[in-house]
């Protein structure tokens, strides 16, 4: 009875495991109708690389690497432009093709949010 018991619940955690948000892939976020961000994440390893864009073609506006625990991706980025270079943390929750992300400065006083939906060029 024990095995079975820790059988079953061995498969529990496996399958839900199965079901974890992959956030891989293009955000954008929109204003008035117009691109105005684009989130770029990929898998490298154990950890998630990010690049920003404020649009397709643009120059990065910051980059950094993140890991994922369920839903939830939690990253420190480096801005790049404008030229005061400067880390923010970030916090991006994925439901669907939907992605809420807030960020931080590293004193921990509350920067910006926004939501992004999935996106190609």
């Amino acid at each position: 009875m024990r095995l079975l018991t820790f059988v079953t619940g061995l498969m529990i955690v496996v399958s839900t495991s199965a079901f974890a948000a992959d956030p891989a892939g293009n955000w954008c976020r929109n204003e008035g109708g117009s691109l105005v961000d684009v989130i770029n994440i990929t898998q490298t390893g154990e950890v998630f690389k990010i690049n920003t864009r404020e649009g397709w073609g643009k120059p990065l506006y910051a980059d950094g690497v993140g890991t994922l625990a369920a839903n939830r991706l939690s990253a420190t980025l480096r801005r790049i432009i404008p030229s005061t270079l400067n880390n923010i943390h970030v916090y991006m929750t994925l439901s669907g093709d939907r992605l809420s992300y807030r960020s931080w400065n590293l004193d921990g006083s509350f920067r910006w949010q926004g939501e992004y939906s999935r996106c190609s060029q």
